[in-house]
C-alpha cells in the first residue's frame, strides 16, 4: 500500500555512492560545494511544491510526493528551503510542466547569483534525461 511518503534512501554523483544513513548526510559526504548547490537548486526551481508554515512554526513541504521527499531530505541536511525557493520568484523565464509522455519537466531560471546566467533544470525520468545530456556529474 502506497501512503506517498518516499525519502531519500542514497543518492549517487560525482562517481560517489552514498547512503543516506542520517538527516545531515548530504552536507557530511564527500561531494564538493558547488555540487551541492546545484543540486539543492535542482530540487528547489524545478519543483511545484510549496512550503507552508504549521501552527506551531514549523515549515512543512506541501505537493507531489516525490517533490515533497526532496525537500524533507534538503531540510534534513538544514537547508532553509523555503528561503532558497524565494530566490526563484520572479526570475523564470519559460517553463514546461511534467508530461508524462515525455517524462519530464523543463524550467529555465535566471540565476539569483550570477548575472547573466539562465540555468535550464530538467526533472524526469533518468533514462530520458540522461540520455539527451552531453555531461554529467
Amino acid at each position: 500500500m502506497t501512503t506517498e511518503k518516499m525519502e531519500v534512501v542514497n543518492f549517487y554523483t560525482q562517481n560517489i555512492f552514498v547512503k543516506n544513513s542520517r538527516k545531515n548526510t548530504l552536507m557530511n559526504c564527500e561531494l564538493d560545494n558547488a555540487i551541492i548547490e546545484k543540486i539543492v537548486e535542482s530540487i528547489v526551481f524545478n519543483c511545484q511544491a510549496h512550503i507552508e508554515m504549521t501552527d506551531n512554526s514549523f515549515y512543512v513541504p506541501i505537493g507531489n510526493g516525490t517533490e515533497v521527499s526532496l525537500i524533507k531530505w534538503l531540510q534534513d541536511a538544514e537547508i532553509p528551503v523555503h528561503d532558497e525557493m524565494a530566490k526563484k520568484e520572479g526570475r523564470v523565464y519559460a517553463q514546461v510542466p511534467f508530461d508524462s509522455k515525455l517524462k519530464r519537466s523543463i524550467i529555465a531560471v535566471h540565476h539569483p547569483e550570477m548575472q547573466d546566467i539562465v540555468r535550464v533544470y530538467v526533472k524526469g525520468a533518468p533514462e530520458i534525461v540522461l540520455s539527451n545530456c552531453k555531461y554529467q556529474y
